[in-house]
This record gives C-alpha cells, sequence and structure tokens, in this order.
C-alpha cells in the first residue's frame, strides 16, 4: 500500500467535505452524542511500537549517529561506513505495522471526518450523511448509522457512480460497535471494501484492491486489534494479490505484542523474489519504550523440491537515541534430508535482549 496512494485517498475523500460541497447545510442536525461515542477512536486501534513510537509507524531512519551510545548494538560496515543495524524481523513488523495503519488512517480517516458535520437527515434509527460528491470524484457518497434495540450500532459509507440515476448504493465501508462503559471503547468490527470503490469508479486512483476487515475490543486494557487482509494487491509495490492474518495486542503504557503470518514473495534463487509465495510467520513483543525480540519464519514456496524445510531468525532490539538498534540476532536452518541443521549466532549476545 503506498503512501502517495493513501494520502491521494485522504485528500479525495476530504475535499468532498469541504467547501467545494454543500450538502452538510442540508440539515442543521448534530448526530446525537451516543451515535458518535460508539464508534472506535482511530488511535486506540493503531499498532504502535512503545509510547515514544512515530504516529504512523513506520521505521525511523537507523543510521549511526555519532552522538548515540548504544555499546550492546550491532554494528554493519559497508564501504568503510559503519551503521547500526535495524534487523530484518524489526523491518517486517514495522512494514506490517504500516500496512495495518494505512488501511485503518483510510477507514477511519474517512468516518471522523464525515461525522463531524451535522447529519442530513435524522431516521427512525439512526442519522444519514450526504448524499454528497465534488469535482475530483466520479462517486457520490453517503453515511448511514443506526441503532438497534439491544444497542447495537452499524454504520456504512455507500457510494455509486454520479452518473448512476438509481438508487443503486454500494457498501465501501461498513462495520458494527457494541459500546463499552466509556466513550469509543467498544467491542466491534470495520470492513473496507477496494474493490467496490473500483466497481462504482473505474478510473478511481488507488491501485489498491481487495477488502481489509478490523475486529476490535478496547473495552479494557489490553486492547485486541485483529486485521484480514484478503486478496490484497498494490499495483505500484507488488506483483500478485496476498492474504495475510495480523493480530496485535496493545497493552498499558504502549507495551504490545504483534503477529502475523502471510503468503508472500520473501525469497527465491540467490535470495531474490522470484514470485512464488512463501508462508511467512513473525511474531514479535516489546516493552513500553519499545525494545523487544521477534522471530521470523519462512517455509514452503521457493523452498519446496530443495532441501531446506524452513529458516528462522530470531532478534532483539533496543531503543537508542530514540531509534530501534538490533542487539542479537539468531538464525535456525532444518532441512527435509539428514543434512545437520543450523544453529548460527549472527551478531550481539542474547543476554542483550529486554526482560519482557
Amino acid at each position: 500500500m503506498n503512501k502517495k496512494v493513501i494520502a491521494s485517498i485522504l485528500v479525495i475523500g476530504l475535499a468532498a467535505l469541504g467547501a467545494g460541497c454543500g450538502w452538510f447545510d442540508l440539515g442543521p442536525k448534530y448526530a446525537d452524542e451516543e451515535y458518535t461515542e460508539a464508534l472506535p477512536q482511530q488511535d486506540d486501534l493503531k499498532v504502535k511500537m512503545g509510547r515514544y513510537d512515530t504516529e504512523d509507524g513506520t521505521s525511523r531512519q537507523a543510521e549511526l549517529d555519532p552522538f548515540a551510545d548504544c555499546p550492546d548494538c550491532c554494528i554493519e560496515e559497508v564501504g568503510g561506513e559503519q551503521s547500526y543495524v535495524s534487523g530484518d524481523v524489526y523491518e517486517l513488523t514495522r512494514e506490517a505495522m504500516w500496512h495495518v495503519n494505512g488501511g485503518l488512517a483510510i477507514t477511519m480517516g474517512w468516518v471522523e471526518a464525515i461525522i463531524a458535520y451535522p447529519a442530513t437527515e435524522e431516521t427512525d434509527t439512526g442519522y444519514v450523511w450526504g448524499p454528497w460528491s465534488d469535482d475530483l470524484s466520479r462517486i457520490e457518497f453517503r453515511f448511514v448509522m443506526d441503532k438497534d434495540s439491544s444497542e447495537l450500532f452499524a454504520f456504512r459509507l455507500e457510494g455509486k457512480n454520479i452518473n448512476d440515476t438509481s438508487d443503486n448504493w454500494r457498501t465501501v465501508v461498513d462495520g458494527e460497535v457494541t459500546p463499552g462503559d466509556e466513550p469509543h471503547k467498544g467491542v466491534g468490527w470495520v470492513r473496507l471494501d477496494f474493490d467496490t470503490v473500483h466497481d462504482i469508479d473505474s478510473s478511481h486512483p488507488s491501485a489498491d484492491s481487495g477488502v481489509v476487515t478490523y475486529e476490535f475490543d478496547v473495552r479494557e486494557y489490553p486492547y485486541k486489534i485483529d486485521v484480514k487482509f484478503e486478496n490484497f494487491a498494490d499495483e505500484e509495490e507488488t506483483d500478485g494479490a496476498f492474504t495475510a492474518t495480523y493480530n496485535y495486542e496493545k497493552r498499558e503504557g504502549m507495551a504490545g505484542s504483534f503477529h502475523f503470518t502471510a503468503d508472500m514473495d520473501v525469497t527465491g534463487p540467490d535470495d531474490a523474489p522470484d514470485g512464488v509465495l512463501e508462508k511467512l510467520d513473525v511474531g514479535s513483543e516489546w516493552d513500553e519504550n519499545g525494545e523487544g525480540h521477534g522471530e521470523a519464519t519462512v517455509s514452503g514456496g521457493s523452498l519446496d523440491g530443495t532441501s531446506t524445510a524452513t529458516y528462522t531468525l530470531t532478534e532483539c532490539w533496543a531503543d537508542s537515541e530514540g531509534l530501534f538498534y538490533q542487539t542479537y540476532a539468531h538464525e535456525e536452518v532444518t532441512f527435509n534430508d539428514e543434512s545437520t541443521p543450523v544453529d548460527n549466532v549472527v551478531c550481539g549476545e542474547e543476554s542483550h535482549c529486554p526482560a519482557l
């Protein structure tokens, strides 16, 4: 999921809510607070590696800072230049976090921007915002939120082509939430359907396709957020669609754990991707400062037909001067034949791993 794509989608979505559209002047009624307070807040669902993490979960540039002091960190020398090492498991975790947070920014960014305006219409069970459109988009939108007798809130962002004069509204984002004891602290799910966006407008600027679903429970710590990417593809960055599941546990103080599995092209001849999907399994855990450890295992795909059965890399990292550096790396390789398994410390010492 390309950052420019996310930015362009948000710009288009928010522009439709701006001065170019007068849909919010059609009705002065703000939705009852119980409706808006039922919805989760984006920040509660966002994956963050410790309390000092970046806003969107991307990794900081890990360079050898002459003012930094990390005596336990692994050092890599390339072309006579020394630098601290971020580590492969750390970077895989960061990339997965960025995907999760990117989809969330689109989904909840739309919803939060919409409900900041007065509703257009009050119904027997809830409210309707819109419809609205602008000159930059071929999609007309409306947002609908309802409440049933069991305190369950359902919401959906619907769209249709501006040239469609029928009442053929298609769901782009939908979800359900049951509120907890505090505002925005509930349990539920929300789903974003990129394929429907393209069905409505084949010229939509997003290169993303597939469906992303978030299931959440933020009523009390530890918060639990489970995410599934189904047949997801970004034409600008990947050669094909992949399916992945992500499980995040956010603990009090921003400590947490993050596990994901994905069918992705991560290796091939000469360690270069070759279009064949491997099974990737990554699990990481960190304290409130972001110091942590993780393990990644690769199996299947291009490894099939070779003597290698699995490759596992275990890493630990520390936070030095606001940057996360590798302090320990250990690799294991198992084989399908009688070859002796590889058990190799790449760098550092296990005693340098944080106690979690």
